[in-house]
């Protein structure tokens, strides 16, 4: 086996001697500098996205007064008691946002839903996914009984 007698390059060096670069070996003069970041006006650490902001907004316990009664109660909550109280006055835009939040709010728990199928279907889809994986292994395979054209010209009619 013929050994190679080039110097072992570590990755960072430049190929050439000038610096100028080559292929996936930037100039010296553009590299980032030890402990330089390559993007200096990101995202900080430990900042936080809207998501767990609001979390923590809608989280917060409020004191209302209900019935004459104080309670305390979450943001979130004490939002949604107002739109009613607004929707009950008759504010068409309250009910309307109350309503679509209800409705999202449902569809959500229906997709989330872990009801189990009774025992017919169960038996139906797994006979049908039977028929498809037969039906796979048979396409994959190809047909059985067919003759195949070896480009010999001899058509057997």
């Amino acid at each position: 086996m013929a050994t190679n007698n080039k110097p072992q390059q570590k990755i960072g060096e430049p190929q050439h001697e000038s610096g100028k670069g080559s292929y996936r070996c930037p100039p010296v003069e553009t590299r980032f500098k030890p402990g330089q970041s390559g993007n200096p006006g990101g995202r900080r650490k430990g900042s936080r996205n809207v998501s767990s902001v609001l979390d923590d907004v809608l989280g917060q316990e409020v004191t209302i007064q209900e019935g004459g009664k104080r309670k305390k109660v979450t943001v979130l909550k004490a939002v949604l008691l107002c739109l009613a109280r607004e929707g009950l006055k008759g504010n068409i835009r309250a009910i309307d946002s109350l309503l679509d939040r209800a409705q999202r709010s449902e569809s959500k728990s229906e997709a989330t839903g872990t009801d189990d199928l009774p025992a017919e279907d169960n038996g139906i889809i797994e006979r049908a996914l039977d028929r498809q994986t037969r039906k796979s292994a048979t396409t994959q395979r190809g047909p059985k009984n067919v003759k195949r054209d070896n480009g010999g010209g001899d058509d057997e009619r």
